[in-house]
């Protein structure tokens, strides 16, 4: 046995030695393509007009993280500093030849060796060209971003520099809402101030659609139903005054007929399908819902559903309340499967209801549990422990657990 431990001592051994070889021998760009350059990094990242307001600094945090890109042993990703021993890089190129065969030196180069990062694959050019669209995004209208190579010593080696000219930013001046009907024109009116869109901010393309979300929830809170963030559009004016936006912000000409009612709720479906998948074969008609269910009643009781919808026949359809009762349902732990369903009542173009049909497919009834721990009292006795916890589901059809635990240990001094 321990010849055995020597042997594969001493391959180790003369393998670490082959690679001290490899790392004196061989050059970080003996097999790159023809006409391939390796990346060695960002040389300098220059900022020129830096803007050192909140609106500036997250701006040029998105700008520097586009322009990043680590090099081959870069320090804990970093784009320009980098581990003096490019050991990955020595293993790829020792071993490059051995890629395509079995072996041991196919490990070593598939384990071991890295490949070289290329100019062609960090495409500075390209990258300086997103930096410059993000400014602009953030309202830097005539910034820019700047992009050169910096040769090396080894001709086949380069690093890249950038210069960021963030310019004067563009702010926010008049906003105005337009077209909208009466009622939601009438929700805009009251809840402006909680618009994210300020007279004086800088102008930032995030801070759209940051607003047309807010929109689409505020609508479709209050039974606009069909509306999306994308059926609100901007329109920007650079010219009534110089480095200020003039913004109207209204609805897209091609919104949908159905984005532009309010709906109301209407009847309330539940299927359930059962432990085993078992579909619905039966159903009990109620005032406020039909339950869809298969055996002799129910897998649940219809009051353990109803008390975790957050919405009643006649009300307008709110968003919140459909997620609330979403997240109630999940709550419960009784279904592995759930999902709400609108449909509008008719297909006449007066209708102005949403019929809601739930589907639901129950999760086992059992749930258990098996805990091994160590307990320690302060007698100094000490010793192995166990817990054992089993979980009825919907207990007596209430969407609720009950729950039995048992507790055992064994400790000595």
């Amino acid at each position: 046995m321990m010849k055995m431990k020597n042997k594969n001592g001493l391959k180790n051994v003369i393998w670490l030695a082959m690679l001290c070889l490899i790392g004196v021998s061989c050059s970080t760009t003996k097999n790159l393509p023809e006409g391939e350059i390796l990346y060695t990094g960002i040389d300098k990242m220059e900022v020129v007009n830096e803007d050192k307001t909140l609106a500036g600094i997250t701006a040029l945090t998105e700008v520097e993280a586009a322009l990043a890109y680590a090099p081959n042993n870069a320090i804990f990703g970093s784009s320009s500093m980098r581990w003096p021993v490019p050991f990955g890089l020595w293993v790829y190129n020792g071993f490059e030849k051995y890629q395509n065969k079995k072996g041991v030196g196919r490990w070593i180069f598939d384990h071991l060796g890295t490949s070289p990062v290329l100019m062609s694959s960090v495409n500075g050019e390209t990258r300086a060209k997103v930096a410059t669209n993000l400014l602009r995004d953030y309202g830097y209208f005539n910034g820019s971003v700047k992009y050169e190579e910096v040769p090396q010593k080894n001709p086949k080696e380069a690093k890249v520099n950038y210069i960021i000219d963030m310019a004067q930013p563009y702010f926010l001046d008049s906003i105005a809402y337009l077209k909208y009907p009466v009622y939601a024109d009438s929700l805009i009116r009251t809840t402006r101030q909680q618009s994210v869109l300020k007279s004086g901010d800088n102008f930032s393309v995030i801070k759209l659609e940051e607003e047309r979300q807010r929109l689409s929830s505020l609508f479709r809170n209050h039974g606009y139903y069909y509306y999306r963030p994308e059926f609100t559009t901007f329109r920007a004016d650079t010219l009534q005054r110089p480095g200020y936006v003039s913004l109207q912000v209204l609805p897209t000409t091609s919104i949908p007929v159905e984005a532009k009612k309010q709906y109301y709720m209407g009847k309330t479906s539940v299927y359930l399908t059962g432990y085993d998948d078992e579909p619905p074969t039966d159903t009990l008609r109620l005032r406020t819902m039909d339950v869809y269910y298969s055996g002799k009643k129910p897998g649940i009781r219809p009051s353990a559903l109803m008390r975790n919808f957050f919405f009643r026949k006649g009300e307008l359809f709110s968003q919140d309340r459909q997620t609330f009762s979403q997240e109630a349902i999940a709550r419960m732990g009784v279904f592995r499967y759930s999902e709400f369903r609108y449909a509008p009542k008719d297909t006449t173009s007066r209708c102005d209801t949403l019929d809601v049909n739930i589907f639901a497919t129950f999760d086992k009834p059992y749930n258990a549990e098996l805990e091994f721990n160590v307990t320690n009292k302060s007698t100094d006795q000490m010793g192995p422990g166990a817990i054992f916890k089993i979980t009825r589901n919907n207990f007596q059809r209430m969407g609720a657990d009950l729950a039995f635990e048992v507790r055992g240990s064994y400790e000595w001094q």
